[in-house]
């Protein structure tokens, strides 16, 4: 009995599983119409984390995944949205056909999946009815930005409803994250209603297609609402999936009916199926930041329960089956699942890497025949399964997105060979996202030379390979003509400290007139087991070579990083790399060294989205230290905040072809009211 009730429980609970895995990643492209585009950019996927659970009945958006109305927007149309942002959120009604909106010119090939989008134009007064500032030079290179219009819903440091592009309104301050807004048009432009106020918009109306993109935080809509009059043109709300909670119920019912009276004839099959009524449970569980951690991001979090139990259930299965059946039909078995799982690569890119993951059930079921029967050479036949499942896991993670997220990131060994290349290798790359700037040109008789410093947002950011978009050539293309040239030594992933040791080796080389540091992201945003300092002093003690070949060696594995990874989960996001003592170090260097050259310096502050509020201590430091040493300092984080112009901006820091235009006016206006041009 107890038996039977166990597989009549693990059938319902796999049924559950399925169920919540197909209701939760599922695409509202059914009755409702949706059309997803991928997102802009890959981006840390901490940075897209929220607290909002996955509820099946609703629809999430995360990291800057777009989504397409399957109907239009026209005059006398009334969209009404339910919404709920967690703090620091966003959601962008826009424009999103080429009628309203122009795609920036010029190349962003992607790095890693994204794409690169300008900003709306500049036309119009600034959100809160404050003057815009007089036009910056170089300003007339903004022609590449898109000018769609639409309207913003900010839940971040500004936390209000504005217009965005060539749509104004009157911002609405937002005290709640769950919002209840009315778009309604008419002849006359755009009334607007959030949680029961109401303004006028003015400027181009949103008229076509229209759709939702989120920031970069996750964001649930939990009704899109299109009404035209009395007519209504287009319902998305929840009860249209609530109501197929009955249904799965059912489904799992009928599972554990069926799990009844299998278990008569297969009584084994109550071990295999437990498993999925403890994995069951996990539904409810919020277990996106622990995938974050993981960095499993592109692992959908109503998955897990059922690869847990699943996992589980073939462990237990290949037990049974080396206990049970003849050999050969415990082989043939375990290979059915990477079978099934093989013709899933036609349309899932992964599938291939979890097929041969799969495959890995095979040395399994031979590991458990071996000890069960107790074959001759029972240790070399283990050892061998052993050494085959973690080549057949390991080379299945390999052919997948595990693969680009499960590599040496984090701790002392990703900075000992960072200080590596930068301190002993120095060697020069095309492209530069591996330690190392890209070659400087050799100084030219008659030309003066700003040398662009700083991280991925100022050269060998993932979103963009192509070094022309970033600020450093658009400072040049408004000061070359009088002579003057900027050359971009920016790095992904380096932060004061980096570029102080760079500096400090290449300032003669390099003989700048003027230096410019984007920096500040990577010093206090980036997480990591321990201060870069402290790396520092750890690689320049006495190395051991054995040690570190061995260490090398083994990072080159994805499933020992994932182990690490693990265990970093369980430890916590860590600290600063870079605290503000140890930065006020680095720049101090900075300057001094910079002093006895006779070269200027700007230090810039990052740019965050949405949320300036961070880099404000940042701000502070390279202003104090700047006016100390009779330099200068920007604050173009508090200016892009200013500005509020989600489209600057295609992740939590890095600019688009649009941010890095505008950064590269402001600082040439900067440079230009120092008298340094």
């Amino acid at each position: 009995m107890i038996a039977r009730g166990t597989t009549a429980a693990g059938m319902a609970g796999l049924s559950f599983c399925a169920w919540w895995a197909w209701a939760g990643t599922r695409h509202e492209g059914g009755g409702a119409g949706w059309r997803f585009g991928e997102p802009v950019a890959e981006v840390s996927a901490a940075i897209l984390s929220g607290p909002i659970r996955n509820d099946p009945s609703k629809m999430e958006l995360v990291g800057l995944r777009p989504a397409e109305a399957p109907v239009t927007f026209d005059v006398g149309d009334r969209v009404e949205l339910d919404l709920e942002l967690t703090p620091g959120g966003s959601l962008l009604w826009r424009a999103t056909d080429e009628a309203n909106a122009r795609a920036p010119t010029g190349p962003s090939p992607s790095r890693g999946g994204g794409r690169g989008r300008g900003p709306p134009g500049e036309g119009g007064p600034l959100p809160g009815g404050k003057a815009r500032p007089p036009p910056l030079p170089g300003q007339g290179r903004k022609a590449e930005e898109a000018k769609a219009p639409g309207i913003l819903f900010d839940y971040g440091s500004r936390a209000q409803v504005r217009g965005h592009g060539t749509l104004t309104c009157e911002p609405i301050p937002l005290t709640t994250g769950r919002i209840q807004a009315a778009i309604e048009s008419g002849a006359g432009g755009l009334s607007l209603t959030v949680n029961g106020t109401t303004v006028a918009c003015t400027g181009t109306p949103l008229v076509g297609a229209w759709g939702l993109r989120p920031g970069v935080q996750r964001v649930r809509v939990n009704a899109v609402v299109v009404q035209h009059g009395d007519q209504r043109r287009f319902d998305f709300t929840g009860p249209d999936w609530t109501c197929r909670w009955p249904a799965g119920i059912g489904v799992s019912l009928l599972a554990a009916l069926a799990g009844w009276h299998v278990s008569r004839r297969l009584p084994w099959a109550a071990l295999v199926v437990a498993p999925f009524v403890v994995s069951s449970l996990a539904a409810p569980v919020p277990l996106a930041e622990w995938l974050d951690a993981m960095r499993l991001q592109r692992l959908p979090e109503p998955m897990l329960p059922l690869l847990l139990g699943a996992l589980t259930s073939a462990l237990l299965g290949g037990v049974l089956a080396a206990r049970s059946l003849p050999v050969r039909r415990a082989v043939v078995l375990s290979v059915l699942p990477a079978l099934c799982l093989l013709p899933t690569r036609v349309w899932f890119p992964d599938g291939l890497g979890w097929s041969l993951t799969a495959l890995s059930l095979v040395p399994w079921v031979v590991l458990c025949l071996a000890n069960a029967r107790r074959v001759r050479g029972v240790g070399l036949w283990s050892w061998g399964a052993l050494l085959l499942m973690l080549a057949f896991s390991e080379g299945g993670a390999r052919l997948t997105s595990i693969g680009s997220s499960w590599v040496r990131t984090e701790g002392y060994e990703r900075a000992g060979v960072e200080f590596r290349e930068l301190l002993q290798m120095k060697k020069y790359r095309s492209y530069p996202s591996e330690g190392f700037p890209v070659r400087p040109p050799a100084p030219r008789a008659g030309v003066r030379r700003i040398v662009a410093l700083g991280g991925s947002s100022t050269g060998g950011a993932h979103q963009m390979d192509n070094l022309d978009l970033f600020w450093p050539r658009r400072l040049e293309e408004g000061v070359e003509a009088s002579g003057w040239e900027v050359v971009n030594q920016g790095v992904g992933g380096w932060n004061t400290l980096h570029i102080r040791l760079y500096v400090e080796s290449q300032l003669a080389t390099l003989a700048p007139d003027i230096m410019v540091l984007y920096v500040g992201h990577n010093d206090i945003l980036s997480r990591s087991v321990a201060t870069h300092a402290s790396f520092l002093e750890r690689y320049r003690a006495a190395p051991n070579a054995a040690l570190t070949a061995a260490s090398d060696l083994v990072h080159q594995s994805r499933l020992f990083v994932g182990f690490k990874f693990l265990l970093l989960s369980w430890r916590g996001q860590g600290m600063m790399a870079v605290p503000p003592d140890d930065a006020r170090k680095n720049l101090s260097t900075i300057l001094d060294l910079a002093a006895k050259q006779g070269t200027h310096v700007l230090l810039v502050t990052e740019g965050l989205n949405p949320d300036a509020r961070p880099m404000a201590v940042y701000a502070d430091l390279a202003a104090e230290l700047a006016e100390s040493r009779g330099q200068r300092a920007f604050d173009a984080a508090a200016r892009f905040d200013a500005e509020g112009n989600p489209d600057d901006f295609i992740d939590d820091c890095h600019p688009t072809v649009g941010g890095h235009l505008r950064l590269a006016s402001w600082i040439e206006a900067e440079l230009r009211s120092a008298g340094w041009l």
